[in-house]
C-alpha cells in the first residue's frame, strides 16, 4: 500500500492566537473526516490541519508543519508508516486509532524507545464514554463475582450491517474485561451457542443489522432480576473527540501510552 503526501492546510485560525498546535491526519477515511470536522468546530487551539492520505507519502515535506499526528490508516500500512515518520520526524507525537496491528506491539514499543523525544498513545476505541463503560463493568463484574452462585454474566453487541468484523474490537475488549474480573469464567465463547453453554463459559454474542453505530452490553442475571449495563453510541463523534483530546494530552509528553493513561489523568478543559 503506498505511503502517504502533503496537502495544503485545510483551515487556519487567526495567527494572533497563542500556543497554537498543528495536527496532521494520517488516513482520511470516515474517522479522519469526522476528526477534521470536529477540529474545525470545537478546537480553536489547533491552528492548521494537514492530511496524509492513502496515495500520499510520508517524507520531510509532508511532516514539516506538524509534530502531532493522528493515525486512522490501515493496519497493513501502520507500522511501515510509523517507521517512515520517525525517520523524518523523530520527535513526533502520535495518536493511533488504527487497529489490527497489535501483533507488532513490541516492535512499535521499541520504535518509541529508539526515539526518546517521541510519544505514542494507542487504543482500539478512543471514546471517553466507552472507556468509562469499561471501568464500570470491571467493577460490576468484580462485585457480582461474590454472588456467582446467584448471578451469571454474559454480553451482547450490535452494529450496522456493513461492519466488516464480528465481534467488534470493542466487544472483544468488553468480553476480556468481564472475563478478567469474573474468576468463575474460564473462556469466552463468541460464536453461536450451538450447544449448551458450560457454566465456566462467558458467552458474548453479536448482531449485525440496520444502521446501528454501536451498542455494547454486559448482563448480570439471576432468577430474580437482571442488571444490564449498556453503552450506546449515537454517532462517531465520541471516538473522534477522544482521539483529538488524547493528541493534545500527549503534545508535551514522551514515551509509550495506552488509553488508560489518558483516562486516568483526564482533566476537564
Amino acid at each position: 500500500m503506498p505511503l502517504m503526501q502533503f496537502k495544503k492546510p485545510i483551515k487556519s485560525y487567526s495567527q494572533k492566537m497563542t500556543n497554537q498546535t498543528n495536527i496532521t491526519l494520517i488516513g482520511y477515511g470516515k474517522m479522519g473526516q469526522i476528526i477534521h470536522k470536529l477540529i474545525q468546530l470545537k478546537f480553536p487551539q489547533i491552528s492548521d490541519t494537514y492530511i496524509i492520505d492513502k496515495n500520499d507519502e510520508i517524507n520531510q515535506a509532508t511532516t514539516a508543519k506538524s509534530d502531532l499526528f493522528i493515525d486512522f490508516s490501515h493496519p497493513s500500512a501502520f507500522v511501515s508508516n510509523l517507521e517512515k515518520l520517525f525517520t523524518v520526524k523523530p520527535s513526533a507525537k502520535i495518536v493511533v486509532g488504527t487497529t489490527g496491528w497489535y501483533q507488532d506491539l513490541e516492535k512499535v514499543q521499541n520504535l518509541i524507545a529508539q526515539n526518546p523525544e517521541s510519544a505514542l498513545i494507542y487504543s482500539g476505541n478512543f471514546s471517553i464514554g466507552v472507556n468509562l463503560f469499561w471501568k464500570v463493568i470491571a467493577k460490576a463484574a468484580e462485585e457480582f463475582n461474590n454472588y456467582s452462585d446467584l448471578y451469571d454474566v454474559f454480553g451482547h453487541e450490535l452494529h450496522h450491517n456493513q461492519k466488516a468484523d464480528s465481534p467488534s474490537g470493542t466487544a472483544k475488549q468488553t468480553a476480556e474485561i468481564l472475563l478478567k474480573n469474573s474468576p468463575t469464567k474460564t473462556q469466552i465463547k463468541y460464536d453461536l451457542a450451538a450447544e449448551k453453554i458450560n457454566p465456566t463459559d462467558l458467552h458474548f454474542s453479536s448482531t449485525r443489522g440496520g444502521h446501528i453505530i454501536g451498542v455494547h452490553s454486559a448482563y448480570f442475571d439471576s432468577e430474580a432480576d437482571t442488571i444490564e449495563i449498556t453503552h450506546t453510541a449515537r454517532n462517531r463523534e465520541g471516538f473522534a473527540l477522544g482521539g483529538i483530546k488524547a493528541a493534545l494530552w500527549i503534545k508535551n509528553k514522551t514515551g509509550f501510552f495506552t488509553i488508560d493513561d489518558f483516562i486516568n489523568s483526564y482533566k476537564n478543559d
